[in-house]
């Protein structure tokens, strides 16, 4: 079993926002999150597959590129 050593408690030590996160951390994080993916467009590489993609990406070559990527694995 492995152990993990504590530190002292009135040693400084830099705070770890995801360790005892209140809900106000948490959706702050998960807004983050939120805001990258508004960025982003949704591109149809076959009738019932959509990914998400930035809109420089969303052309018919890359959907393309992706559909063999896809159909090959």
């Amino acid at each position: 079993m492995k152990t993990i050593p504590k530190k002292a408690p009135m040693e400084a030590r830099k705070p770890d926002m995801f360790e005892n996160a209140s809900g106000v951390e948490l959706k702050l994080h998960e807004a983050k999150l939120r805001d990258r993916e508004l960025n982003k467009v949704p591109l149809r590489i076959d009738s019932r597959t959509v990914i998400m993609v930035r809109p420089d990406k969303c052309t018919k070559a890359y959907a393309e590129q992706i559909r063999l990527k896809f159909h090959a694995i």
